[in-house]
């Protein structure tokens, strides 16, 4: 009967859905369709939450806003983790509360506060770290505004781009934050942010605390060069810098490593053309990596085409995800690309199961605005590995298979996913149920040096700001 579960679940999310919840934020999450026009759009660089909150006036030039999300999911995965987990069958209830504060003064100083309460239950498998973080601050920094100037001291948010390497993982129970210092320039066509943070380590059941081991910092612009928003350009620099004998990522070669500066430059062109919408990104990375020295990369091109007036204005598209594996395990040298703090969810698959590291992905989508309210999307993702040599990786930047004799090709599989988005005009503009239905199916460099069973996923989603 486990079948009947995600049904049942979303019968009761869409009873909740109908409930009028007040608010409207106007800061955005990561959306679920990572393909659509709108993510083609000048990077807002970090979320800076200035929707229009309940606000209070405290007088003497003081105002305080406060709001938040609520977000509560069923998930029913099947195979997630074998051979080594005990169950085939894993079926949960992931829950979160975000609520958030922003003490503002007319001098242009602010303080911002944001709880955390995310919950994992009725697991069949223990729950993954990003599941649980219970009665936690996620953010909080003080704040300074003077004209096109902003700058955060504290712990923040950080989304650039199309967050391939920058971003929070909002789709995970609990998204990354990371703590140091923001300045932010806007400019007349563009903006410009300058960051040095330390990553955020979630403990779910004690403080969280900043990593003092790694450095992540970087420049990132963004650049309107077209008319009306219809071109852009962002260019970017970012430096990882692990400063213990512990590396944060994933290594193959050297299981040991001495430490990691990472340095990764790259720049994004997109456009927004009539009815056809296009992407390019390109990221080189250099620097050592475990003692060998990173010559890496990453290529991403995409493009779509919607056709508006036909019956349910479908957008038909291609995308194209390349990132660099190491050929050679034994050299001086690594060629596998290193994710960062990507959001591997909106590009992969909504299985997560691959990552951004040795692959190379082909992905044909299809999305359908099959009523006013409600976007239905198709993706198929083909994998292989960009370097026999190398090992597959999982979203994470884990192994999720890897072959010692270099024997087992370069097919890792394939995925579909199917997801249905519903933003009903009775809930504000960002809220939303989302359903959805993932097949991955390992290929026979998978099969030969990890699990041989076809992964499934069931989601249903219901999220809302107040």
């Amino acid at each position: 009967m486990r079948f009947m579960r995600p049904f049942a679940v979303i019968s009761l999310i869409s009873a909740l859905a109908g409930q009028a919840l007040p608010g409207d934020p106007a800061w955005l999450s990561a959306g679920a369709f990572p393909s659509d026009p709108e993510i083609l759009s000048p990077a807002l660089s970090s979320s800076w939450f200035s929707g229009p909150d309940t606000s209070f006036d405290l007088g003497e030039s003081w105002t305080l806003d406060v709001g938040g999300e609520y977000r509560a999911e069923y998930r029913n995965d099947t195979n997630f983790g074998l051979p080594a987990a005990p169950h085939r069958y894993n079926s949960f209830y992931l829950g979160r509360m975000l609520v958030h504060a922003d003490l503002q003064t007319s001098s242009g100083f602010n303080l911002y506060l944001e709880a955390i309460d995310a919950r994992s239950t009725s697991h069949d498998l223990p729950p993954l770290p990003a599941h649980k973080n219970t009665l936690d601050l996620r953010n909080y920094y003080v704040g300074y505004n003077e004209g096109d100037t902003f700058i955060r001291f504290g712990r923040t948010d950080l989304n650039y781009g199309a967050q391939r390497l920058v971003s929070t993982n909002a789709w995970t129970n609990v998204p990354r934050s990371f703590e140091g210092i923001v300045v932010q320039q806007k400019m007349q066509d563009g903006v410009v942010d300058v960051f040095v943070t330390h990553p955020v380590a979630v403990t779910p059941h004690k403080t969280d605390h900043d990593d003092d081991s790694l450095w992540f910092s970087g420049i990132y612009t963004s650049w309107d060069i077209g008319e009306s928003g219809s071109e852009g350009v962002d260019v970017y620099a970012l430096a990882l810098n692990e400063g213990s004998r512990k590396l944060k990522f994933a290594e193959v070669s050297n299981p040991a490593p001495r430490g990691a500066n990472i340095y990764t430059v790259g720049a994004r062109h997109w456009t927004q053309d009539g009815d056809l919408d296009t992407e390019v990104e390109f990221a080189k990375q250099g620097g050592k990596s475990g003692g060998a020295r990173m010559r890496a990369f990453a290529l991403t091109a995409r493009a779509g085409i919607t056709f508006e007036e036909e019956e349910y204005s479908p957008r038909v598209g291609i995308d194209l995800d390349y990132a660099s594996g190491d050929n050679n395990p034994l050299d001086t040298n690594k060629g596998t690309f290193n994710q960062l703090f990507s959001n591997w969810h909106n590009y992969f698959g909504f299985a997560d199961q691959v990552g951004r590291q040795n692959i190379v992905d082909i992905s044909p989508n299809v999305s359908l605005q099959v009523h006013e309210m409600t976007t239905l999307k198709v993706a198929f993702h083909n994998f292989h590995l960009a370097d026999k040599h190398d090992s597959a990786y999982t979203a994470g930047g884990g192994i999720l298979a890897a072959d010692p004799t270099f024997g087992s090709g370069r097919f890792v599989g394939n995925e579909l996913d199917v997801t249905v988005l519903h933003k009903p005009e009775y809930l504000g503009q960002l809220d939303q149920i989302l359903m959805g239905f993932s097949v991955f199916s390992p290929g026979h460099f998978v099969k030969k040096n990890g699990s041989k069973k076809t992964i499934k996923r069931v989601y249903a989603q219901f999220t809302a700001h107040f």
